[in-house]
């Protein structure tokens, strides 16, 4: 800690502190500075100009050699270490930066470490939380370490001799990016908001990039990665860190397949030398942007189908859904049979799903078709996101009484996927909509048999088949009737 080995004869040691965080500490050897090929004999100028203990350490020393490796010429002496704020060159501030020397005044290593000789160091890192980095040696008892130092233990003041000498003569010699994860929320379902700043003092003033990985951290099985620029403004930045510029903040929305409670990190791309930094994680939940339900019950009756259960949108909680009902065929037809809307109140969907509002859907639609029949429902999509199966059940319908007219939807084809909001017809039967491009028949008689059917994309060929069964069903009703009489 001094210029001249005769100056002290006995130094304590640091007691220990909660704003040390000791990274490596080691005692009358060089490990924890071995990383700028600092030693017991550096063969500099620093060897003659701050001659060590007689076990060779010396905060001044080591300092001067972190100058001397890099090609500073002799300085000559500048004292011992609380000599320097007056005799070294350079600016002397409160602001650390990487290469800085960090300095203790006489003052604060009396109150502090029982010494008023001063101390001196190299500042290694600046962290984003205020914290800073340093690497020191230490006269008469040995000491050699790498310190993370916050609070009343920071460094009194920093001397910028040559802060990029002394990058360059070892561990900090490479840059790491610095930066903050302040913000990762969900503000809609299937969407990720993400904010914060970081920059590269390779490369100061430039914007780097940032990679977000919702899932996990970078490497982690299935994680999803996203790639962001740092260049929004950020005047809070810019005034924290003094040459940084404005630009280097992120903020964006991202789209994401990922459901529940995610894991999302960010990270900031190294520019130049060093490696990327891993600027933090958070816990975010995100919801499902399609709908959510389930059909919880189908039954088949004479020429009719009830269906029970419940859909919801976290894009509208609060709404009801319309649910578009289809005959899954064994030959993979789709046809629609019908819709539905959620507008009965279940209280325990709304208390399992946290969602508000009625979404219970309870209703019969009339059906042309026998036998037996797997029904599925979709629940049609609002805001985000894509018409959803609620699910399929199987069924068996009987013939309905009478003659076989119904207000049964269309038969044609459904959408090979999800339907649209368009695809099934009302459950009243009151109307229809065709999903194919066949027009209706032509011609008063085939028209009059059409409209008979309810039946909007018949053909010619649908209403003379429709016709003779018509007359059969007629004919058998009057042979029945003879046999009875």
């Amino acid at each position: 800690m001094v210029a001249l080995a005769v100056v002290l004869s006995v130094v304590a040691a640091p007691t220990a502190s909660a704003g040390v965080t000791n990274l490596c500490r080691g005692q009358n050897d060089y490990t924890c500075l071995s990383f700028s090929g600092y030693s017991a004999n550096t063969g500099t100028w620093a060897d003659t100009r701050y001659p060590g203990a007689p076990n060779n350490h010396n905060c001044t020393r080591y300092v001067a050699y972190r100058l001397a490796a890099s090609g500073v010429p002799d300085q000559g002496t500048w004292g011992n270490a609380g000599e320097w704020l007056d005799r070294a060159p350079g600016t002397k501030n409160s602001t650390p930066t990487v290469g800085a020397v960090a300095y203790w005044s006489p003052s604060w290593t009396s109150s502090h470490w029982g010494h008023s000789y001063g101390h001196v160091g190299v500042v290694e890192a600046v962290h984003s939380d205020g914290s800073v980095e340093v690497t020191w040696d230490s006269y008469s008892d040995g000491l050699a370490v790498r310190q993370r130092l916050s609070g009343a233990d920071l460094p009194t003041n920093y001397i910028h001799v040559d802060d990029a000498a002394i990058a360059r003569s070892g561990g900090v010699a490479t840059n790491n990016p610095e930066g903050a994860f302040d913000e990762a929320s969900s503000p809609s379902p299937g969407k990720v908001k993400v904010r914060g700043w970081a920059f590269d003092r390779d490369k100061i003033t430039s914007s780097i990039a940032v990679h977000i990985y919702i899932g996990g951290e970078a490497g982690t099985a299935g994680a999803e990665g996203h790639n962001l620029t740092a260049k929004a403004s950020r005047p809070d930045v810019a005034r924290a860190h003094n040459g940084a510029g404005n630009n280097h903040g992120f903020e964006q929305t991202l789209t994401t397949a990922k459901r529940g409670k995610q894991k999302i990190c960010a990270y900031g791309i190294n520019v130049g030398s060093g490696d990327n930094t891993l600027l933090g994680c958070k816990s975010v939940t995100i919801k499902e942007p399609n709908p959510f339900g389930a059909l919880d019950k189908v039954e088949g009756g004479k020429g009719e189908i009830t269906l029970r259960g419940w859909a919801a949108d976290w894009d509208k909680p609060s709404e009801s859904l319309e649910i578009h009902v289809y005959h899954h065929e064994a030959n993979g037809k789709k046809t629609g049979l019908g819709k539905l809307t959620s507008t009965t109140e279940r209280k325990d969907v709304n208390s399992s799903q946290g969602v508000t509002g009625k979404h219970g859907f309870d209703g019969t639609l009339k059906v042309n078709i026998t036998g037996k029949a797997e029904i599925c429902a979709y629940g049609i999509n609002k805001g985000n996101g894509t018409n959803a199966l609620l699910g399929c059940k199987t069924t068996t319908i009987q013939k309905a009484n009478g003659t076989s007219t119904s207000s049964s939807p269309p038969t044609s084809s459904a959408p090979t996927s999800s339907p649209t909001s368009s695809a099934a017809t009302s459950g009243s039967g009151s109307g229809s909509e065709s999903d194919s491009g066949e027009s209706a028949s032509t011609g008063p008689v085939w028209n009059y048999v059409c409209t008979a059917m309810d039946q909007a994309d018949c053909t010619s060929k649908d209403a003379a088949i429709y016709f003779l069964r018509m007359l059969l069903e007629i004919i058998r009703e009057r042979l029945d009737a003879a046999s009875a009489a």
